[in-house]
């Protein structure tokens, strides 16, 4: 039951991770802001989404190895 919890959980955070990320590229990619500011909020927002989906999968990688 462990394994479930941990897998539904990484799975739900990298989800909206992943959905996060594609708002902000179409955002990006359509040309819908003209502040640089706002530009510059959402590319660094990017990197962090990723980062998060890297350490949320490690994190879970992690987790299984100790339950085994």
């Amino acid at each position: 039951m462990e394994l479930l919890g941990l897998s539904l959980e990484a799975l739900g955070v990298i989800l909206l991770a992943v959905l996060i990320l594609r708002v902000h590229w179409r955002m990006l990619k359509e040309h819908k802001v003209n502040d640089p500011d706002v530009w510059r909020e959402m590319r660094l927002e990017q990197k962090v989404g990723i980062f998060s989906i890297v350490i949320t999968t490690t994190g879970f990688i992690l987790q299984m190895a100790s339950i085994n």
